[in-house]
């Protein structure tokens, strides 16, 4: 049975993720606490290695935890049957990534479309809702473009409209901004910062950059797998 519960937002409680290695076992999250509400955002710092993409896959429900439990709007989508869970994903959770995974087949509002057309309540508004978002990130004048004809700021600011079709609750970005110009990574962090809070989602975002992270609320930094808050 589906556990639910009357919150809203993202809970996280004593999540631990261990890898089993023939070596033995490789402990990478132990006890991650986090709580975010609609519209809030959290950067998450850390060397290379830490568990920050871990923890990542994991809120995003591509890794299962090893123990604690995950809650997005009172719903533990971890007891959820693989082809449930995968509908749970697409519907709940955008994800940007450091590499943008654009089709380059396929045109600007076309990449913003694909989410939404295995969710068929989606795709009656889906088209304008793509040029709306696109509109928002500043790419209205590119819809018709491929991937390869747009600079690597836009797009990224593309997978970020993509990131959006569905109206999920969630979005997950894993260093959004490491493959970019200081200019364009600015850019992409502000951006990111100002949709939450005008399409009211949760942003976890992971870093290495404290100038990026710096323009979000909340700072944690990753270390011995467990989240320490940073100050601004």
């Amino acid at each position: 049975m589906l556990q639910t519960t009357c919150s809203s937002g993202l809970q996280v409680r004593q999540l631990t993720k261990t890898y089993f290695m023939p070596s033995g076992e490789l402990p990478v999250l132990r006890g991650i606490e986090l709580e975010l509400k609609p519209g809030e955002a959290v950067a998450i710092m850390g060397p290379s290695g830490s568990g920050k993409s871990t923890l990542l896959y994991v809120l995003g429900t591509l890794e299962p935890p090893t123990s604690g439990t995950v809650l997005l709007n009172g719903q533990d989508p971890f007891q959820l049957p693989d082809n449930e869970l995968a509908s749970f994903r697409n519907r709940h959770i955008g994800f940007v990534f450091q590499e943008h995974y654009l089709l380059p087949q396929c045109t600007v509002w076309e990449n913003v479309l694909v989410p939404s057309l295995i969710v068929p309540s989606a795709r009656a508004t889906a088209a304008e809702r793509a040029r709306q978002l696109l509109d928002r990130v500043g790419l209205s004048h590119r819809l018709q473009h491929h991937p390869a004809e747009l600079s690597g700021g836009e797009r990224q600011r593309v997978a970020i409209a993509r990131a959006l079709i569905n109206n999920p609750t969630l979005i997950l970005a894993d260093e959004p901004t490491g493959n970019l110009d200081r200019h364009s990574a600015q850019h992409v962090a502000s951006l990111l910062r100002d949709l939450v809070h005008a399409h009211n989602v949760i942003l976890v975002l992971a870093t290495h950059s404290l100038e990026i992270a710096r323009r979000f609320p909340r700072i944690y930094e990753l270390l011995d797998g467990q989240l320490h808050p940073q100050s601004g």
